[in-house]
């Protein structure tokens, strides 16, 4: 059975909880907030994977005698990787469930993370950062439609309460690093320590039981061809592209730029980023209160014209506290777009499938990873302050 979704598209219906019972497992009830938990807690090593390379990047640059494009160059092919595993993990999620998915994942991550701790070249680095991106697909790919099965009326608030944990895990981890580094501690060492946490959430993941996974529970896979021929999609692609683009920019670069602009230590640099990340995640909770009270369209709109101007902001002025001020309302504003964008996806196109998110999450990977190499090319030429004050 199938209802109008948006554009004329058919979507799948999915019958609202109560009418339907609770999810079953193996005849038990599924573990909502155990599952919950877990994503939040994965959405942490996540964080941490990324804050590991941008806080240590230009300690990477020097050891690794590398300048800024190659840098670039790692977030470029993880995001390549990290989009092709999001797209193959989130297409087979909707056939066979999602478990084994995730607890897979974790564990390809926990090995891409001790290849990179263990790495002696740049070529070991690029393979271990790429083995990492294959294993993280499966978060990136699963974890949304993960929180839209169990907890299908509070779609809005939920979303952006999961998606808060990303920026958290970035605050804690970018000064735990950049005091460590400043301390003279290796920047592989940290690659390695994470891979614990990675396992220990495979496991997280291994144990729970899901929403889907009787067959019965899982709504009719979404084809990708249909997915494709709904112009509301392009528009929330394009949209996820840019603004993830924006969010990558300052997250990969912006402890290096605090560094060469100012000349301060790893630990100032970090500070950077945690100021953003630090008013992303509250930017995030704020949205998933606010979602209860005001439609998350019209919260986009008037966020992203605040974002352009703490933007221009960080352009125009040259003083390291009023950078660290743009920093964070640029984290406040830019916060909302990811998880708003996934949310109005699964209200307006299709419930509940991995598919479509996982496609939207493929927009978002390819601008996290494209603007920042972009960024990195012409810095080479020009440097990071022309690029910021240009």
């Amino acid at each position: 059975m199938e209802t109008p979704g948006a554009f004329g598209y058919k979507m799948p219906s999915v019958r609202p909880r109560h009418a339907r019972g609770p999810e079953l497992d193996d005849g038990r009830p599924a573990t909502i907030r155990w599952l919950t938990a877990t994503a939040w807690v994965s959405l942490l090593v996540f964080a941490a994977t990324s804050t590991l390379t941008s806080v240590s990047l230009k300690h990477i640059g020097t050891d690794l005698e590398i300048g800024y494009s190659l840098r670039g160059l790692i977030a470029f092919a993880r995001a390549i990787v990290l989009a092709a595993s999001t797209f193959t993990v989130g297409y087979w999620a909707d056939r066979t469930g999602k478990r084994r998915l995730l607890s897979a994942g974790m564990c390809v991550a926990a090995l891409g993370l001790v290849c990179v701790g263990r790495s002696s070249g740049y070529a070991g680095l690029l393979a271990g950062t790429m083995l990492m991106a294959l294993g993280l697909g499966s978060l990136e790919a699963l974890i949304s439609p993960l929180i839209t099965d169990l907890h299908p009326e509070r779609v809005e608030t939920q979303m952006n309460v999961l998606h808060a944990f990303f920026p958290a895990g970035i605050v804690l981890a970018s000064q735990v690093v950049g005091r460590a580094l400043d301390a003279g501690v290796p920047w592989r060492m940290p690659f390695t320590l994470v891979a614990l946490p990675a396992v220990v959430v495979a496991v997280m993941y291994g144990v729970g039981r899901y929403p889907d996974a009787r067959a019965g529970g899982r709504p009719t896979p979404v084809r990708v061809r249909a997915v494709l021929a709904n112009p509301l999609f392009w528009a929330l692609a394009f949209a996820m592209w840019l603004t993830a683009g924006c969010e990558g920019a300052l997250i990969y670069w912006s402890p290096n730029f605090v560094q060469d602009a100012y000349g301060t230590t790893a630990t100032v640099g970090a500070w950077g980023l945690t100021a953003f990340t630090a008013a992303m995640a509250v930017g995030r909770f704020g949205t998933g209160a606010a979602a209860r009270f005001v439609p998350l369209s019209r919260l986009m709109v008037c966020l992203a014209l605040l974002a352009a101007g703490s933007g221009l902001v960080l352009v125009l002025v040259d003083a390291l506290w009023v950078s660290m001020t743009a920093f964070v309302l640029a984290g406040l504003f830019v916060a909302c777009f990811w998880p708003s964008i996934l949310t109005v996806a699964n209200r307006r196109i299709a419930a509940r499938s991995a598919t479509l998110l996982a496609m939207l999450s493929v927009a978002g990977i390819a601008g996290f990873g494209v603007i920042p190499a972009v960024i990195g090319a012409l810095a080479d030429a020009r440097g990071l302050r022309f690029l910021c004050y240009s």
